[in-house]
């Protein structure tokens, strides 16, 4: 019998203020977020954990009007 994987493999997560945003997710799950820019995006990355088959994500900033 095969392993149940999550239906959701990523999620993104639009945010006014990477920095603090980023701040706020490391202290709550105690990781530690990298951040890179994608498409002129400033994206901060959820640590991956391939072994467990957790759901990756990010963080992306958006200007909001």
């Amino acid at each position: 019998m095969s392993k149940t994987t999550n239906a959701i493999n990523w999620f993104q997560i639009s945010v006014a203020d990477i920095a603090r945003a980023k701040g706020f997710y490391e202290t709550i799950f105690d990781i530690e977020m990298q951040l890179s820019e994608m498409g002129g995006m400033q994206m901060a990355f959820f640590p991956p954990d391939g072994s467990s088959g957790t759901v990756g994500g990010a963080l992306v900033q958006k200007c909001f009007a």
